[in-house]
C-alpha cells in the first residue's frame, strides 16, 4: 500500500524491513529526499506505517 506523504510530495512504499522505503518521485525530487529520509522515517514511524 502506498502511502502519500504530503510535506515530501511524493508516494513511499513502505518494504517490510523498516530501513528500506521505495520513492517514486522525479530524479531531483528524490536527491531532495534523500536528504530528508530519516524525518520521513520518523513520520512513518509515528503514523505506525513501518
Amino acid at each position: 500500500k502506498l502511502y502519500h506523504s504530503s510535506q515530501f510530495d511524493v508516494d513511499v512504499f513502505p518494504l517490510f524491513h523498516p530501513t528500506y522505503i521505495k520513492v517514486y518521485a522525479t530524479k531531483e525530487r528524490r536527491e531532495e529526499f534523500k536528504e530528508d529520509v530519516k524525518v520521513l522515517k520518523k513520520l512513518l514511524s509515528e503514523r505506525k506505517i513501518i
